[in-house]
């Protein structure tokens, strides 16, 4: 039989450890400068706004493992033309499926994406401001 008091000492370990991690890391967001608009355009890169192009398509009646594999196919094209999804017109996204229509393009601006999860935890800018108003509530503001 284990003596209960040994359980205990990988518990503290760990406080302690989440503490000092906690520590370190507002001391180094302190210290660090965020380059926003490469932030930007690393993030509007690539096709992170590709779930975005097949939730439009489940919207419209396509079954999501269809509107998956007309994503695929544009991000393929993409791909192979070295072109992004704001690259492409309405008329270049018609050729992977003819239901696109122009309320396609607003949604796939990155901002427009982002401001699109609303819910809880989501990456709105409405929603993030409120969860650091409710952790300046709680913890105080610094």
């Amino acid at each position: 039989m284990n003596d209960l008091q040994e359980d205990k000492e990988p518990l503290f370990d760990s406080v302690d450890t989440v503490r000092n991690c906690v520590v370190i890391f507002t001391e180094m967001l302190a210290h660090t400068t965020f380059k926003s608009e490469r932030m930007r355009k690393a993030a509007g890169g690539g096709f992170s706004t590709a779930t975005d192009v097949a939730e439009y398509l489940v919207q419209q009646g396509v079954p999501f493992r269809r509107a998956h594999e007309i994503v695929g196919r544009i991000v393929a094209y993409c791909v192979k033309s070295k072109k992004t999804f704001a690259d492409l017109g309405l008329k270049d996204y018609q050729k992977f499926h003819a239901g696109f229509k122009e309320d396609l393009m607003p949604r796939i601006k990155l901002e427009n994406s982002v401001n699109a999860r609303r819910h809880r935890g989501g990456t709105a800018t409405s929603t993030v401001k409120e969860r650091i108003r409710e952790f300046e509530k709680k913890f105080g503001k610094k």
